[in-house]
């Protein structure tokens, strides 16, 4: 199954709206007609599952749904609709997921659903806020989600089983990747070694049902090294789920073989025969170990107002800043860092670190 984050000009947009046009319910010739005359911001996403080349559910992210203007809510999860036949699969899960991730890659730090169904986003994580007049003059339930909260478990969707997730950065794979290996005096006699190093390392520690969240440079370039492929095709000697953050490599293929197209990136890295990325963003919101974390490539980028991990800076910054760790793969003898790892480094932070006026100067 794919999940397609769209907007007009994707090439399955008109064929989507179709699919809305002519599906059961009633409210889908609604969505066919905003597609068709293009009511979306430059910012709001149709959210679209497709199975065996055939659509199979939908849902919107948009700054309104049924809520008068002016009601002080935004952004919502709108017209989520599963095909009957694929009901009872946990489908409109999977695409309010993709949704509330794309939303923490635009830094909202909140999502809300307006529905008349009881019981059923509660099982998502959403808490109810209370009933609500629509612009239809009707009456709903308004929901709502913090960004981050549906990951606290990340669960299978075929299997069911809880998996753990991982964070590392900076991998930089790909056959030409000389700089980096120089430059931060990686141990390895050469880019094949390390790849066949790090690969080993990764799936000795991560299960099929794991997450490993890379938080950019997955894949290498820059303007004297540009093997892009070979670097992305190493995720698929990976056996648990990549979630990959972009960072200055990946923003740089995108800019010079995409045309800025992120979209066409993101969508390119999951359906290559051969790739195994389970999703690309530009940031994302999660939970460790109860505590709100911001994932980010560059620390420039963090959010003030939660703990953040990131990567870019390599060993030059070390692990530490005031605002979160650099789970960077040269900064841990290229380990994936765990929860249990994240724990201790908030310990420190907590404890030492952030008292340390020589940390500080």
């Amino acid at each position: 199954m794919k999940i397609h984050l769209m907007r007009k000009g994707h090439p399955l947009w008109e064929k989507l709206a179709a699919y809305a046009e002519e599906c059961s319910w009633r409210a889908g010739p609604v969505l066919a007609k905003q597609m068709r005359e293009n009511t979306f911001r430059d910012w709001e996403r149709v959210i679209a599952a497709e199975e065996d080349g055939r659509f199979i559910g939908y849902c919107t992210f948009t700054e309104r749904d049924e809520m008068p203007e002016g009601s002080g809510y935004a952004p919502f999860i709108g017209f989520v609709f599963v095909d009957e036949k694929h009901r009872g699969k946990r489908l409109s899960e999977t695409m309010i997921r993709r949704a509330i991730d794309y939303a923490g890659s635009l830094k909202f730090p909140r999502v809300y659903i307006m529905s008349g169904e009881k019981g059923l986003y509660e099982k998502y994580g959403f808490k109810k806020i209370g009933v609500f007049e629509t612009i239809y003059g009707t009456k709903d339930q308004l929901f709502y989600i913090d960004v981050g909260e549906i990951r606290e478990g990340d669960r299978d969707g075929e299997s069911g089983a809880v998996g753990r997730a991982w964070y590392t950065a900076d991998p930089h794979f790909g056959s030409d990747s000389h700089v980096i290996m120089e430059r931060e005096m990686r141990p390895f006699k050469d880019i094949a070694e390390y790849t066949r190093e790090q690969v080993r390392i990764w799936n000795a520690q991560a299960r099929p049902e794991d997450t490993i969240w890379v938080l950019g440079d997955f894949c290498n370039y820059n303007h004297l090294e540009k093997d892009y492929l070979s670097g992305l095709a190493v995720s698929g000697q990976i056996r648990a789920r990549v979630k990959l953050i972009t960072g200055n490599s990946e923003e740089r293929v995108i800019a010079a073989c995409f045309g800025g197209d992120f979209e066409r990136f993101r969508e390119y890295c999951l359906n290559t025969e051969g790739f195994r990325f389970d999703d690309v963003m530009r940031g994302a919101y999660t939970r460790i170990c109860g505590e709100r974390f911001y994932l980010t490539h560059r620390p420039t980028d963090h959010d003030p107002g939660c703990l953040n991990l990131f990567g870019h800076t390599h060993r030059s910054t070390g692990l530490w800043k005031p605002f979160g760790f650099n789970v960077g793969v040269d900064l841990n003898h290229f380990r994936l860092f765990g929860e249990d790892d994240i724990r201790d480094l908030m310990e420190q932070k907590r404890s030492y670190w952030d008292h340390d006026p020589d940390n500080n100067c």
